[in-house]
């Protein structure tokens, strides 16, 4: 089964819910009880090995600074000076 987070909205706690199917909620928060939660996106890492294989491509440029990355870093175009 999936591992799903989820952040309630009265306590504020994010928590992790293995559900059965993708459309599957938890019965509550976890902390709290509530029931006034939403299903989050999760961020993951992935390992490759060193020396070739595949690479994960950046976002392109001009998103403004969503990318996250630093002028003169490889970004072109709007990131912070």
């Amino acid at each position: 089964m999936p591992t799903y987070e989820f952040t309630c909205h009265r306590c504020h706690q994010e928590f992790e819910v293995r559900v059965a199917r993708i459309d599957g909620r938890p019965e509550g928060c976890t902390a709290c009880g509530s029931t006034d939660f939403e299903r989050v996106l999760s961020t993951f890492a992935a390992h490759t090995s060193s020396g070739g294989g595949a690479r994960a491509e950046l976002p392109p440029c001009g998103m403004g600074n969503a990318c996250g990355r630093v002028t003169g870093q490889g970004c072109g175009g709007g990131g912070m000076a």
